[in-house]
């Protein structure tokens, strides 16, 4: 619960001082790796907020993937990177079948973001 704690409020005290980066960032890195999945998403999400999201889309897409997502932070923290990432869309994609109202919605939410940023082809 202490990691959980921490990984969140990282996230929710951030401001973009360079110094409190040189702390946080590298403590939420190694979180990503942590055994409870709820901690890996927890520092995945923070590190988005901090527009470094880029190191926690295979964490992320797991969650997802795995149906561990049961905040939906996972697939907001994918919307949020912007990441295209085929394995990421597949997996929002299975999360649409999910029976909690706020999966589903996180989901939908993230691929109509990224189907926003994805250049449509000329005809």
């Amino acid at each position: 619960m202490v990691r959980l704690r921490s990984a969140e409020s990282l996230g929710a005290v951030y401001t973009p001082d360079p110094e409190i980066q040189k702390l946080a960032v590298p403590a939420l890195v190694e979180a990503l790796n942590d055994k409870n999945v709820e901690v890996r998403i927890a520092a995945g999400f923070s590190l988005t907020l901090m527009d470094r999201g880029e190191s926690a889309i295979p964490v992320m897409t797991a969650a997802v993937r795995e149906g561990k997502d049961w905040t939906g932070e996972a697939a907001l923290s994918l919307a949020l990177c912007g990441s295209s990432d085929e394995s990421a869309v597949k997996a929002l994609k299975l999360a649409l079948g999910s029976f909690d109202p706020r999966i589903y919605q996180a989901s939908a939410k993230a691929l109509k973001r990224l189907s926003a940023r994805t250049p449509q082809p000329k005809l």
